[in-house]
């Protein structure tokens, strides 16, 4: 795993992404919060 910071955020969208469909499909509601809290914390990264 190397460690630019360019490969870490590929890996913690795909990790979200993955973790976001399945929550998706279980629990929709909990998914929204999710989805907003990870958009925030981007921005505050970005």
């Amino acid at each position: 795993m190397c460690r630019c910071p360019a490969s870490k955020v590929i890996v913690k969208i795909v990790a979200g992404s993955m973790i976001g469909e399945m929550l998706r499909q279980q629990r929709p509601d909990l998914a929204s919060t999710v989805g907003r809290a990870s958009a925030a914390l981007s921005q505050q990264e970005g």
